[in-house]
């Protein structure tokens, strides 16, 4: 969901249109969209991109309390606040609400101000659960490329001569590349950047590109201009290793991933390029640090 008010879709669940209206006009900084019945409400909610629902509980087809226990127990629809509407001493109908998974309340007949402060609050839940969401899932992804490489790539690779090893490291990149441009990228933090493709990599954003990829490893890397070295374009320092540090010092293939995935990122920004390895956790170092390196 965005921030902004503009973008944030209210959907308004009434079988009175006057009452729709009403309440469309109080959140007119908001896109609102109507709904006159369960059914129809039902599929608003499964083709709109829905923030947060106003719900009546009295309508002619299906209440309020089953739309309700639709949307909250169909797995197929990313959590949504439910506020329901109901008569100003209806205490019935609010435990049934809070047993069929409303999130708030509000009573007839709708005060403007209250409704406003409700939505903001509504609005700001969503937007937390959204992002613990999105962050759960990019620590699922982190932990799965970790267990993949960590676990299971050391012991093909006890088995591989040199050059197939040098044929599993470039795999094992792509595969990181893909999975990068799919679950990181998509999210939009690196600002202007769709893919790893050439044309989006450029030297205003190769250095953050790099920091960003590490860190949606699990990384955690800065970067330097260095003094007095006129061929080193600049550094990059990692203070924690995204393979984990143990495991790196048993295999120290995947510090060679490290490199790998520099040199590639850095080389579609510059040409005539290296990547120096000056220190590595896998080797016992203290942190991590590589040079890029322009020849002329």
């Amino acid at each position: 969901m965005n921030n902004e008010n503009s973008t944030s879709k209210i959907l308004i669940v009434d079988d009175e249109p006057e009452l729709v209206e009403l309440i469309a006009d109080y959140l007119d900084e908001y896109d609102t969209i109507a709904a006159y019945n369960g059914q129809e409400a039902i599929d608003k909610i499964k083709s709109e991109n829905i923030d947060v629902v106003l719900l009546d509980v009295m309508m002619p087809d299906i209440n309020g309390f089953e739309v309700c226990k639709n949307i909250k127990n169909d797995e197929s629809i990313d959590y949504i606040p439910v506020l329901m509407i109901t008569a100003l001493s209806d205490q019935d109908n609010k435990i049934k609400g809070l047993d069929s998974g409303a999130d708030d309340f509000l009573t007839k007949p709708v005060d403007e101000e209250e409704l406003k402060a409700r939505i903001r609050s509504s609005l700001r839940i969503k937007n937390l659960h959204d992002e613990l969401k999105r962050n759960h899932n990019e620590l699922y992804k982190q932990q799965q490329i970790r267990n993949v490489l960590t676990n299971i790539i050391p012991t093909l690779l006890k088995q591989l001569p040199k050059e197939k090893k040098k044929i599993l490291v470039n795999q094992m990149y792509n595969e990181i590349e893909s999975l990068f441009n799919k679950m990181y990228l998509s999210s939009n933090k690196i600002s202007g950047i769709q893919n790893l493709d050439s044309k989006n990599i450029n030297t205003e954003n190769v250095e953050k590109t790099c920091i960003e990829f590490m860190d949606y490893l699990g990384g955690s890397f800065t970067t330097n201009i260095p003094k007095n070295k006129n061929n080193v374009l600049f550094t990059l320092e990692g203070k924690t290793c995204p393979w984990g540090a143990s495991q790196a010092k048993m295999n120290p293939i995947l510090c060679n991933l490290t490199k790998k995935i520099f040199y590639d990122i850095s080389s579609k920004a510059f040409t005539n390029i290296s990547v120096n390895t000056i220190k590595t956790m896998g080797n016992g170092d203290d942190c991590c640090l590589f040079e890029i390196i322009k020849y002329e």
